[in-house]
């Protein structure tokens, strides 16, 4: 696969199938909150384990980490911290120890986006967590996973083994910004429709609320010369952080609801001479 780093929110990946027919399955993830106590981390890795079988691209979309738990974090509770976490090296011990745990899925990881939480943490301590994350697994696996933004493009090409007749899918990211107790968050489908309005897909999170909605776009096809009803995809990813159970915290004091604990499956069907064609589904 050929990288291209066109800008520190604008990546592009090309990928060349074997045929004149195949498909790309690919996993959109956020608000992993990895490290904290209330995750659900057998779920996390049934998620990964099942990408690594189908052979598929992992993309973080923000809060892969949750880091709360630092001297000078406000948001702080002793109840959230894990006990492997609990040492006078907190911050290094979560990268350390989520870097090991990502080790196998490696070779599926495409990029990591950042979240809230890793931007707050990272600027209380002048140090991008998320870089220095990337920057481990990269050392330690050989691999090229990529740093993205909070907001951003990742644009994948796709070509047949005679590297001919190449589509472009473009993916728009943005952890998010909006939380929706009745809406669950639709509303921002609109507004990140008109920021994004050449995506093909627009992934966020942030409100760990998971859902997939179709957004029509009457489109202008200036190299076809002709008018087009398309389909641009708006996917919600969920969480795998469980906070309803135990009957307390902070989401059941603020009137919370349940969330969805799982992530987003896609896949990307290429067909030499045809559009892309895409299949999304919660996992």
């Amino acid at each position: 696969m050929k990288i291209t780093k066109l800008s520190k929110n604008y990546h592009r990946y090309e990928i060349q199938g074997d045929g004149l027919k195949y498909e790309q399955p690919i996993y959109f993830t956020s608000d992993t909150h990895f490290d904290n106590s209330k995750t659900d981390l057998k779920a996390f890795k049934e998620f990964l384990d099942d990408c690594k079988s189908n052979k598929g691209l992992i993309v973080f979309n923000g809060d892969t980490m949750c880091l709360m738990q630092g001297k000078y974090d406000p948001r702080k509770n002793k109840n959230a911290i894990r006990p492997e976490h609990n040492n006078d090296n907190y911050i290094m011990s979560v990268i350390d120890d989520l870097v090991d745990f990502l080790t196998p899925y490696a070779n599926n990881i495409l990029q990591f986006n950042q979240g809230n939480h890793e931007t707050s943490v990272s600027t209380r301590m002048e140090l991008d967590v998320l870089e220095l994350l990337v920057s481990k697994l990269n050392s330690k696996c050989g691999t090229k996973i990529q740093l993205g933004a909070y907001m951003g493009y990742i644009q994948l090409a796709f070509y047949n083994n005679h590297k001919s007749s190449g589509r472009v899918c473009n993916i728009a990211y943005s952890h998010g910004h909006s939380s929706g107790v009745v809406t669950k968050g639709t509303t921002v489908i609109q507004r990140y429709a008109s920021i994004f309005p050449d995506a093909d897909i627009i992934i966020s999170g942030h409100n760990h609320e998971q859902w997939i909605v179709k957004h029509q776009q009457f489109r202008l096809n200036t190299l076809k010369k002709k008018m087009e009803n398309k389909t641009q995809w708006h996917l919600k990813t969920g969480t795998y952080k469980e906070e309803y159970m135990n009957g307390s915290g902070w989401a059941i004091e603020k009137i919370g609801v349940p969330k969805s604990i799982g992530s987003i499956k896609g896949v990307i069907n290429y067909n030499s001479g045809k559009d892309l064609d895409y299949n999304f589904s919660f996992i």
